[in-house]
């Protein structure tokens, strides 16, 4: 018949990334840096995972809009692919890293 209707708008709100992976990839005899930037009074977690899904680091960080940093040390872990896990519950963020 031709007609056409609309539903009702919707608004949505994607969480932006709040965390930056430096260098990616890394080396496993240095490590890498990964820099969170988080709410005030809120601490995140931030877990480094093997692909098993075993953690192989973790360390907790309080929430700093201008950013926090974290050294993530390379000199306990294989060379390889590992989750970064980090968290806030509600909202939780993964990124891939390399350890070359």
């Amino acid at each position: 018949d031709g007609t056409t209707s609309y539903s009702q708008t919707v608004e949505v709100t994607l969480m932006s990334q709040r965390f930056l992976v430096y260098p990616n990839p890394g080396s496993a005899a240095a490590g890498f840096e990964v820099e969170v930037f988080g709410d005030d009074n809120k601490t995140y977690k931030v877990q480094l995972l093997n692909m098993l899904g075993q953690p192989v680091f973790q360390e907790s960080v309080e929430g700093n809009t201008s950013g926090n940093l974290v050294h993530v040390p390379g000199n306990t872990l294989s060379p390889g692919n590992y989750l970064l896990y980090i968290s806030n519950d509600p909202e939780r963020w993964t990124e891939k890293v390399i350890l070359n």
